[in-house]
């Protein structure tokens, strides 16, 4: 054998055996350099050097990317404010003091560090994982990782938030622009302040707003609670604060990624096409720039100005609302009178205001016992349930900032209002009756329509007896035919001929009635009355089973509390005494708020039977209403 190649071969075979062996791991003897990469085991991840798609100046870069996906995706930049102009002699490396750096061709100058403090730098190497993370440790031992710094990518497993105690902030930075991932504009992080709650910001200036995390997502962001893809996670004790997630299935490539321009985007990788896919973004509509409607301003995207006030509230700036700009929000209408007999009013399917503001959190109390505790405060102006399960306590001792009304999704929130706001006639300031509104409304609907009629038969039933009587004719007779053999020509006949032309009302054949009514056919009986379904309503209040009036196809999915007072105030609303019925206006607050109700009394026209007299003109008993009218008894001779 040639000697020659007894040298070659171990000695190739040595150095593919290195570079098989650490293609994802680098220590101090193993530097890379431009055009070398780190491969994580998985492939899912390399690091290398490169320039920006587009870039024409040839900047060069340390950073992780997609391995798989063909279309560049950067996920971190190591020197993104210090870039390399060339690629000649750059090196990523660790160095004699135990930190990753890259190096210039010279090796005079860092452009970038780790920047750590290291009591020992033996044995320490830095590991590419599957999860895109970059870890530096010793002995297993992590030392720093690269996740702690993101820059505008937020990875599954990393995470978003705080350390409190180390004041480390996990936060993402835009890229300055498209081709140059030096720290743009727009920052996304969490404000632990009250319930924390992620922010977009430019600058300084508050973009968009998360909302509070009530238990399954941001309560501003309803697209999280979809969690057939994603599993999300928020820690939030004394030591830190942050909100991660990870993949059911870990072959979908998904990124959370805060762009150049300002949005803040979940995107997922389709193969099929080469291309990333939108799945959610914001700020998506003039809903989610924080603060357009002010304190106290509601915002919802279906009207043609966005902005409305809450009840009780109206524009500070007239003016401005009327050009529509909000921005200065709304006032209450009156003077707050505490201890006055307040209420609150509820506000459905909003996003929570802005808990920095004011805002005091309790995990303990029970929804009755937040409302109560806020009730007692007189600077606590609205409160809500920490979590949807209804558990703990979210409340306000302030203006009430950037809420905005969703079609789905959102909280409810109790928003406090002094007892005259909750007598007098108000409207409701935002659209949309949920499917319980809507059920509580046609319950009364019906009942109202019942009284109507009712009120139109008796009406009817006066003006006829009235007429009648005053003719001289006793009773009607309603069997009569004048068609029938022996009566035609008759003075009975005559007399009822007469009737029938100065009457106001109409009179039938019998023979009419009986093709109409198919020989009086129970098939074609349209009812016994109009008093049957104020009158079971009335019984099964009285015996505690209101419920029973609501169609059993609908199982549980009703809300019942509503159907109750949706059925007490329709009882009120039938009341014999005028004084006892509300007016329009008060039904209006009633069914839009927590007001107490007083209990109904026995409703107008139930039938009762009537007792028998001495010179009662009709044998055995017989019925009466409750507002001692007489009611004619309809008889065929």
């Amino acid at each position: 054998m040639v000697p020659e190649k007894c040298v070659l071969r171990p000695l190739l075979f040595f150095l593919l055996f290195q570079m098989c062996t650490s293609v994802d791991t680098i220590n101090g003897n193993q530097p890379i350099t431009d055009g070398q990469v780190l491969v994580s085991a998985g492939g899912h991840f390399a690091l290398g050097f490169f320039s920006p798609e587009n870039s024409t100046n040839g900047n060069r870069y340390v950073g992780i990317w997609y391995n798989k996906v063909k279309q560049q995706t950067v996920v971190w930049v190591a020197n993104r404010e210090n870039p390399m102009k060339d690629s000649t002699g750059v090196v990523f490396t660790i160095n004699r003091d135990g930190n990753l750096v890259v190096f210039d061709k010279h090796r005079k100058e860092a452009l970038w560090s780790t920047n750590i403090t290291t009591v020992a730098t033996n044995g320490l190497e830095a590991k590419l994982l599957d999860s895109g993370n970059l870890v530096l440790s010793r002995q297993g031992i992590i030392v720093w990782q690269s996740f702690d710094y993101p820059t505008h990518t937020h990875l599954p497993g990393m995470r978003i938030g705080l350390n409190r105690k180390t004041g480390l902030n996990w936060s993402l930075t835009s890229w300055k622009s498209r081709d140059d991932p030096a720290r743009g504009d727009y920052s996304f992080r969490i404000d632990p302040q009250g319930s924390p709650q992620s922010f977009l910001y430019k600058g300084s200036v508050r973009v968009w707003r998360s909302g509070p995390w009530n238990g399954v997502s941001w309560s501003g962001v309803p697209e999280m609670s979809q969690t057939y893809l994603f599993s999300y996670q928020f820690v939030n004790t004394s030591d830190e604060v942050y909100l991660t997630y990870n993949i059911y299935n870990t072959s979908i490539y998904s990124r959370f990624v805060l762009d150049e321009s300002g949005l803040v985007q979940r995107q997922t990788w389709i193969d099929r096409d080469q291309r990333w896919n939108m799945f959610w973004s914001a700020p998506k509509d003039g809903c989610d720039e924080y603060g357009r409607c002010g304190p106290y301003g509601i915002c919802i995207t279906s009207n043609n100005f966005e902005c409305t006030c809450a009840s009780g509230f109206q524009p500070k700036s007239p003016a401005d609302w009327y050009l529509r700009d909000g921005s200065e929000g709304c006032v209450r209408k009156r003077k707050w009178e505490c201890g006055k007999g307040e209420g609150f009013l509820k506000l459905e399917r909003v996003k929570l205001p802005d808990t920095t503001l004011a805002s005091r959190v309790d995990t303990r109390l029970k929804p009755e016992e937040c409302r109560n505790e806020c009730l007692r405060n007189c600077s606590c102006t609205a409160y809500t349930s920490a979590n949807i399960s209804g558990s703990g306590c979210i409340a306000w001792y302030g203006d009430l900032m950037d809420i905005r009304e969703y079609a789905e999704g959102g909280q409810d929130l109790y928003l406090r209002m002094d007892a005259i706001e909750l007598a007098a006639q108000t409207r409701r300031n935002y659209k949309g009756f949920g499917k319980a509104r809507m059920l509580v409304i046609v319950i009364l609907v019906t009942v109202l329509l019942f009284l109507a009629l009712c009120g139109s038969y008796f009406l009817w039933k006066r003006k006829r007896k009235d007429t009648i009587m005053k003719r001289g004719y006793p009773e009607l007779i309603l069997n009569f035919n004048t068609n029938s053999p022996g009566l035609e020509g008759s003075s009975n006949s005559q007399e009822l001929e007469g009737t029938r032309i100065k009457s106001d009302l109409p009179f039938f054949d019998l023979s009419v009635i009986v093709a109409a009514t198919d020989n009086f056919s129970s098939s074609n009986k349209l009812g016994q009355g109009g008093f049957g379904p104020v009158y079971k309503v009335w019984e099964l209040w009285k015996a505690g089973r209101v419920l029973d009036v609501v169609d059993s196809a609908m199982g549980d999915s009703y809300p019942s509390h509503q159907v109750l007072r949706g059925v007490h105030v329709g009882l009120l609303c039938v009341q014999e005494s005028a004084s006892d019925r509300p007016t329009m206006s008060d039904v209006v607050v009633m069914l839009g708020s927590e007001t107490a109700l007083h209990p109904p009394k026995q409703p107008a026209f139930i039938m009762k039977e009537a007792p028998s007299t001495p010179d009662s003109s009709t044998a055995g008993t017989g019925l009466y209403s409750v507002d001692e009218e007489t009611i004619t008894v309809l008889e065929a001779r």
